[in-house]
């Protein structure tokens, strides 16, 4: 999974990586750059909604994605 933010807010930014939307941030990534990588790791096979929440700023932002394992 990679996340992206970009505006005019500074600083650096947390992202959380929740890879089933379970609730369970499985990586947090503080960033410099605006962006960040995680590698969720999927078993069984199946159809997954990961979750990712970035915070810099005071301001928070969600995002998901629906994965499909095979």
């Amino acid at each position: 999974l990679t996340a992206t933010v970009s505006g005019t807010v500074t600083g650096n930014t947390t992202f959380k990586f929740d890879c089933t939307s379970d609730g369970v941030w499985e990586n947090t990534v503080n960033s410099s750059s605006g962006s960040a990588s995680f590698s969720c790791t999927y078993s069984p096979a199946g159809t997954y909604v990961a979750k990712v929440q970035a915070d810099r700023g005071g301001l928070t932002v969600w995002g998901n994605s629906t994965i499909v394992a095979y």
